[in-house]
């Protein structure tokens, strides 16, 4: 074969190679890619976050939990029958379901905008 048909698949190998690396790194350190704007202006669409997992959790975090398959990032704005009450700060409502301290997966604790 000849060097120029080497060219396409040596930059999709480095291309792969690229991302995976930016994967890794954003798993090993807690980092995630938020994607919204339910928590405008306080956190940006696209914005990069670190959150770390507690044991307890506190009003006024800024915490992800799952709702289905999706990860979503709000604040603790109330407790109800040791169940926390989540809002977006972009949002004029309350998250239709409350969840506990196990069902949260993290806290944020930095925000890289």
């Amino acid at each position: 074969m000849k060097t120029a048909q080497f060219i396409p698949l040596i930059i999709i190998t480095i291309f792969i190679l690229i991302i995976l690396t930016i994967i890794s790194l954003l798993l090993m350190n807690n980092l995630i890619i938020l994607i919204g704007n339910s928590m405008y202006p306080t956190i940006n669409s696209t914005s990069v976050i670190k959150c770390v997992p507690q044991d307890n959790y506190s009003l006024n975090d800024i915490v992800c939990y799952y709702n289905g398959w999706q990860r979503v990032c709000h604040r603790i704005v109330g407790m109800f029958n040791y169940s926390w009450i989540m809002k977006g700060d972009n949002n004029n409502y309350t998250d239709y379901k409350m969840y506990t301290n196990k069902e949260i997966s993290c806290k944020v604790v930095k925000i890289y905008k």
